[in-house]
């Protein structure tokens, strides 16, 4: 379902006092109960294959449930990152008592020092002649030496130092 479209399950409040039209809605709980006898292959549990791979590595998910302020109402959380070149959402959810309620996000994107970019055509056909390039980017304010050394299957090409 992420795929499909963000996730804004976190954003309680704006739920809560989002404008709603009268209506009236009804459900019936039938198509569960025959869902659930046996219809042979029909029986198979619902859901598809999908296009791609759904995610199931949620290692860079934090649940800190209790975060102690300070005298001035602030903290501080570390927060761990894995070495994905992406975007990440940072999403917090304050509540304290019955009365008092809040959340609050960001995004922020994750680089590394130095990036290799390739420049490779999208698409070679046997015979076609290209050249292959790529990109080396540092992404920090700090003059790096790089020693670069390209292969292509066995063939290895000359070694040089990029600065």
């Amino acid at each position: 379902m992420l795929e499909l479209m963000p996730n804004q399950s976190w954003d309680v409040l704006d739920a809560m006092l989002q404008q709603h039209a009268y209506g009236v809605e009804t459900a019936t709980a039938q198509m569960e109960i025959v869902g659930r006898r046996h219809f042979g292959r029909k029986a198979v549990p619902a859901g598809g294959g999908g296009h791609s791979a759904t995610r199931e590595l949620f290692d860079t998910l934090l649940w800190n449930p209790r975060v102690t302020l300070d005298a001035n109402g602030e903290t501080s959380v570390d927060v761990p990152l894995n070495d994905a070149l992406t975007r990440f959402r940072i999403v917090r959810i304050a509540a304290v008592g019955a009365e008092q309620f809040g959340t609050g996000s960001t995004s922020i994107q994750s680089t590394q020092d130095l990036q290799l970019i390739s420049g490779l055509p999208p698409l070679v056909r046997v015979g076609d002649a290209h050249r292959a390039q790529f990109t080396l980017r540092n992404t920090t304010q700090r003059t790096m030496s790089v020693v670069v050394t390209p292969k292509a299957g066995t063939l290895v090409l000359d070694t040089r130092t990029v600065d």
